[in-house]
């Protein structure tokens, strides 16, 4: 919650106080893309896969997505984003040395935009926490 709070809080500080009206899942995998240049370029990126990580964008405008059944402020925001989290599938735990639990990641990109969505809030995707020895 308290991350969510940071990114609500950059709102509040533009007196923009936002709201979540539409969201959208996809399903994204990272890939790093390298340039054939003799500067050896290389890009990361993420790209749609039927495969990919399931990852949710809350969005305060706009017409993508699928309109939520009312705008919801940060701690209204943060529970749906925590139930949709609850039945979603994280993938196969990572064999390590250590333990693991079910986790996530909270994210924004340059602009505040998420993969090609300009009217974003937030990007959450599940993720697995990884504890070393």
């Amino acid at each position: 919650m308290h991350s969510l709070a940071v990114i609500w809080d950059e709102y509040d500080d533009n007196n923009t106080n936002p709201r979540a009206e539409r969201y959208v899942v996809v399903k994204r995998r990272h890939r790093t893309r390298h340039d054939d240049d003799e500067l050896g370029h290389s890009y990361e990126e993420w790209i749609e896969d039927p495969n990919g990580v399931e990852t949710m964008v809350l969005l305060w405008g706009g017409d993508e997505g699928t309109a939520l059944p009312y705008k919801m402020n940060m701690e209204q925001s943060a529970k749906f984003l925590y139930d949709w989290l609850e039945q979603t599938d994280h993938g196969p735990e990572p064999d390590q040395d250590g333990s693991n639990k079910k986790g996530w990641r909270l994210f924004t990109q340059a602009w505040g935009h998420v993969y090609s969505y300009r009217y974003a809030i937030i990007g959450i995707k599940p993720e697995w926490m990884m504890y070393g020895k």
